[in-house]
Formats: structure tokens, C-alpha cells, sequence
């Protein structure tokens, strides 16, 4: 019981969205509030699995703020180049997707951009093998792929301290899966989480899945 009454959990969530504009994209963060209770699990069950982990990467062991930048798609393309990437036909995209990929690749570089400004951040990578049709690909991982051939967007430093989620199906569990890895990772819950996705799921976000995972508006 001690235990679990000493985990830390995450204070404070931000989301930053992307809202398509003729000017481009404008990020609006929010703060969607903190855990202030929860029901434990059974001692026994919590003591099983954090034995089962391992000791957190020191890159990652005083990691505090959660960074996560929701995938929307998976690259399929054997090239990595720069005109590859921002190609359409290099992604298995839904046919209300198109026109989008831009926006996908702003919200991989404003995802990079927020852990470079912030070295006791980690940036995830969030998104399953969501596409049948595309292969054993994942959206994280082509995030991944996307953000490591554009060299980080002149920011090579976050590369150590960016990693996945590759098992989230949707934006609920974009977020929840998330905060799992990186307790995974780090040994512990964030402090604070930053969401980067798209603006029309900011309803979601700040309404559905804060309420869901129990985090109070007010705070």
C-alpha cells in the first residue's frame, strides 16, 4: 500500500493541437488538470510487476515531462530523403487524409522542438500497426523514421531522448498508453504531459479522455 500511495503522478497535462489555417498551423496549448485520488491495486499485484521492469536508461531516468505526439499515419516507402517524406504516395493515408501530411510532419517537428526546449522531457512517439494493408508498420515508428530523416530538425540532441508507443489504436489510448511507457522508461509517472495532435480532437482530449483517466479540469 505504501507503495503505491509513494508513486508520483502526473500533475498537469498540455495539449497542444494543430488547427489547419491559410496561414499554416497554430499549436494552442491548454491544461487539462492532475490525478488527485485513486483506488490502489493489491499490493501484491504492484510489488509483481515493478519488480518485472527494468532499471530506467540514466538519458531517461530524471525524465519529469511526458511529450507525445499522436501518429495519424504509416510511411511505406523505402526512401528516406527529404522529397520522399513530404510525398504523399510514401504513406498509407485514408482518402480523408489527403491533404494532411503536412500537417503530420509539422506535428512530428513541434514535437521535437518542445523536447529540445525542455531537457527533463521525453518524447514518444504514440501509434500502432493501425494499417492492415500497410505490413507489421507502425505509426510510431514511422514518426520515428520521419523525425530521424530530417535530422531531428536540426536538433540531434532529442534523438536520445525520443522513443515509442507502438501499441495506441486511438487517441485515448495515445494517452494512456503514453503515460505507461514512460513510467516504463523512467521509473516514474510524469509531471507534467504535453499532447501534440490534431485541433478536432481537442474536444476529446480536454473533455473525454481527461475524464476517463480521472483528471480533474480544476486542476
Amino acid at each position: 500500500m505504501d507503495m503505491v500511495r509513494r508513486q508520483r503522478l502526473p500533475r498537469r497535462i498540455t495539449v497542444v493541437v494543430g488547427l489547419a489555417s491559410l496561414c499554416g498551423i497554430v499549436f494552442v496549448p491548454f491544461h487539462l488538470g492532475s490525478v488527485s485520488t485513486f483506488a490502489p491495486a493489491p499490493e501484491h499485484l504492484i510489488t509483481s510487476l515493478t519488480a518485472a521492469l527494468p532499471d530506467p536508461a540514466p538519458e531517461w531516468s530524471g525524465a519529469r515531462h511526458l511529450i507525445v505526439v499522436a501518429g495519424h499515419a504509416v510511411y511505406t516507402a523505402a526512401g528516406r530523403d527529404e522529397r520522399a517524406l513530404s510525398d504523399e504516395s510514401s504513406w498509407y493515408l485514408e482518402p480523408f487524409q489527403h491533404g494532411q501530411l503536412g500537417t503530420m510532419l509539422a506535428h512530428i517537428q513541434r514535437g521535437v522542438a518542445l523536447a529540445a526546449a525542455d531537457n527533463a522531457s521525453l518524447l514518444l512517439f504514440s501509434g500502432g500497426e493501425t494499417r492492415a494493408s500497410a505490413g507489421p508498420r507502425s505509426e510510431a515508428g514511422s514518426y520515428w523514421e520521419a523525425a530521424d530523416a530530417s535530422a531531428w530538425f536540426g536538433r540531434a540532441q532529442v534523438r536520445r531522448r525520443a522513443a515509442l508507443e507502438a501499441q495506441a489504436r486511438d487517441s485515448y489510448e495515445n494517452l494512456l498508453f503514453s503515460v505507461c511507457r514512460f513510467r516504463e522508461l523512467s521509473g516514474e509517472y510524469p509531471d507534467h504531459i504535453t499532447v501534440v495532435s490534431f485541433g478536432f480532437k481537442r474536444h476529446r482530449f480536454e473533455e473525454l479522455h481527461r475524464g476517463a483517466l480521472r483528471f480533474p479540469r480544476s486542476r
